[in-house]
């Protein structure tokens, strides 16, 4: 660890005064517009020095009606200093590309070559795809493909790999991805590798073997080489944030940047990031350890060796973080950026902060409104020279409209307040008002609307689920023999689907096929995880006829003869009879 700075008159000062109140900058930022379509998402930004590349997807014009929710091109731009984003050019097209928010394809610039990857379909079963690899040496106007992360394509398993981040190695580029080769169907096998990109993939490689399968993962080039940061998976589902560095010719064994100690048997969708300068290394990452949602930052003076503790920034979140961070270093100093909740309506806002490696932060910064749900995917971060450079998804106020394209904006870092002030401890999140949930509406397969008001004063189970998500499948089982022994004397159970709206075919054809006795709705604009004040899935709540929360928990819940089971009997047997 490092050794703690000595503490100076200001910093005492900074210790006594009051938390600063957040800044709006909405005002200050400089929108760069993008010519991107509507229905583009998953906008990702790539920089290798001062060259920065914005990606994204666009759906494809005229597609068959059967295929149009995976047909898809792969776009990029150019940024210039003097007139904004270059023409739109295409990397890749496809219809059977696997699209999401999550897990976003990329085009990379190393040193006049380019690079591009993104996820296609390699049959039907949902979520059996591979990472696609193609090269470009004409400054991106064609491409060489050249094929598959993985050299068994023709396997049938419900596997993937993905959550792909390049560096660059020479002349050539450095792949880090989240690979499923070895998964059989319990989540549990999920590895981390790495490979050297030339004309083809050399020096495979295995770097832990036991990672989160649902979450992003970043890396960055130290003095000493390239690092990789991911969440790990550990002995009880300890999902902790873990690094592994180029050690010579090999790669070091994995540790953990910090023990956090969050246990989660679910997905949390919420991957660390990195950035790097000379020795000093940022990492930022979101946390639910003990039941408490933080989004932390650490500083490392020996390019990944050792860390300081880690700070804690998200104070003055009224409504709680939600995650989906991303680091940059400029001048020294972390600009850390990260979606949290405005206030208890759950309206999502992304947040910013300046922080430097000795301990201090500026304000929280309030950057603009962004959809707190899944739709709005992932927002970037890189800085170039004096300002900072985002991208996001805009986002219709209907859920049933399309995406209203990509955006950017540039933000000068004067404009952002100093880093004056010592961050805080976070404090827990909290759902919104058993008010407020029980008027939430939601419709069901059927197109019904219906309130948790509207169910006739039961005791509510409530279970947060997706298509994709293991451990939500294992769960079902339980819900439904709950609902059997139950459902008769009180109990109604909601099953609260967070799939997208395109993915509608999907969810009816999951729910006919394991026959789900209990109610499902649906919520494509995945409102229930700021209903709830949570961030992964499964989720589950028990909840009176007020609405008031009796029992939550993020991740597979044993529920027949679990203490949870006791509380529904315990309660169902003390409700008044009609």
């Amino acid at each position: 660890m490092l050794s703690s700075l000595p503490v100076t008159l200001a910093l005492q000062a900074a210790l006594l005064a009051a938390p600063a109140a957040p800044v709006d900058l909405s005002a200050k930022l400089a929108e760069l517009p993008v010519a991107s379509a509507a229905g583009a998402m998953s906008p990702r930004l790539s920089q290798n020095g001062d060259e920065i590349i914005l990606s994204w997807l666009e759906p494809i014009e005229g597609a068959p009606a059967e295929l149009k929710d995976d047909a898809f091109e792969l776009k990029w731009g150019r940024l210039s200093a003097s007139s904004g984003w270059s023409r739109p050019l295409s990397a890749a097209k496809s219809l059977r590309m696997f699209a999401n928010t999550a897990d976003m394809p990329s085009v990379f610039p190393a040193k006049g070559i380019f690079f591009a990857h993104w996820l296609e379909k390699i049959n039907e079963q949902p979520y059996a795809y591979d990472a696609l690899i193609a090269q470009s040496r004409d400054g991106g106007r064609t491409w060489r493909h050249l094929g598959s992360l993985r050299r068994d394509s023709g396997r049938k398993e419900n596997n993937y790999d993905g959550f792909l981040s390049f560096l660059p190695e020479g002349g050539s580029a450095r792949a880090f991805w989240i690979d499923g080769r070895n998964d059989r169907g319990e989540e549990d096998n999920y590895q981390l590798r790495t490979a050297k990109i030339a004309t083809s993939l050399r020096e495979e490689a295995v770097l832990d073997g036991s990672t989160c399968s649902c979450c992003d993962i970043g890396s960055a080039l130290t003095d000493k080489g390239p690092v990789v940061v991911y969440r790990g998976r550990r002995d009880g589902d300890i999902r902790d944030i873990h690094i592994v560095a180029r050690k010579g010719s090999g790669w070091s064994q994995p540790r953990p940047v910090h023990t956090d100690g969050w246990q989660i048997a679910g997905c949390p969708v919420n991957g660390p990031q990195a950035a790097a300068s000379g020795p000093l290394l940022a990492v930022a990452w979101f946390s639910g350890a003990g039941g408490r949602d933080s989004v932390k930052l650490a500083f490392s003076r020996d390019s990944g060796q050792t860390f300081a503790p880690p700070l804690e920034l998200d104070d003055l979140s009224p409504g709680g973080p939600i995650g989906r961070v991303d680091v940059a270093l400029a001048g020294g100093e972390a600009f850390v950026s990260w979606l949290g909740r405005a206030d208890e309506s759950g309206q999502g806002v992304l947040f910013l902060r300046r922080v430097s490696p000795s301990g201090l932060a500026s304000p929280i910064v309030r950057m603009m409104p962004i959809d707190a749900g899944w739709r709005s995917g992932f927002p970037q971060l890189v800085a170039r020279k004096d300002e900072l450079l985002l991208a996001w998804t805009g986002l219709p106020d209907k859920e049933d409209a399309p995406t209203l394209g990509v955006r950017t904006a540039r933000l000068a870092l004067r404009d952002i307040p100093p880093a004056t002030g010592i961050p805080p401890s976070t404090t827990p999140s909290a759902a919104l008002s058993a008010d407020e949930i029980m008027k939430t509406s939601f419709k069901d397969l059927a197109g019904k609307e219906t309130r948790f008001s509207d169910l006739g004063g039961k005791l509510l189970l409530v279970s947060l689920w997706a298509t994709w998500c293991e451990p939500c499948h294992k769960e079902q089982a339980e819900l439904a023999e709950l609902h059997r022994l139950y459902s008769a004397k009180g109990l109604s159970i909601i099953g609260i689907n967070l799939d997208l709206r395109r993915h509608r075919a999907k969810v009816e054809s999951f729910v006919k096929e394991r026959s789900l006795p209990y109610a499902v709705w649906l919520d494509p604009k995945s409102k229930a995880l700021s209903l709830f004040a949570t961030n992964g899935v499964p989720s589950t709540f028990l909840m009176n006829p007020k609405g008031e929360i009796l029992f939550r928990k993020t991740g597979f819940l044993r529920l027949i003869g679990s203490e949870l089971e006791k509380t529904i009997a315990r309660s169902l047997s003390a409700a008044p009879r009609p």
